[in-house]
């Protein structure tokens, strides 16, 4: 599992819960994957990067969504890999 496992899983926009990132993460890997090892991955996202932002849930769950810092991080990645399919 890779960070960009758990930050794609962001990147329709909608805000996802815990459980859900990490099932869309197992089943891209292939693996069962921790949801510790997933919650921390998002940590160092919503703390380190400010890619993601934590909404904390009364009524429903904790989500996570990406902030615009996330959102054009996968623009820039999404020129980057454009940019190398077409200078290979």
């Amino acid at each position: 599992m890779r960070f960009g496992d758990v930050f794609d899983t962001l990147a329709g926009g909608e805000p996802k819960t815990l459980e859900q990132i990490t099932a869309e993460v197992s089943g891209k890997t292939g693996n069962p994957e921790s949801e510790a090892v997933v919650k921390a991955i998002l940590t160092a996202y919503v703390n380190g990067l400010g890619f993601i932002e934590l909404r904390l849930g009364t009524d429903s769950p904790d989500t996570y969504i990406l902030t615009d810092a996330g959102r054009e991080r996968i623009e820039y990645n999404e020129r980057i890999a454009k940019y190398r399919m077409g200078h290979k």
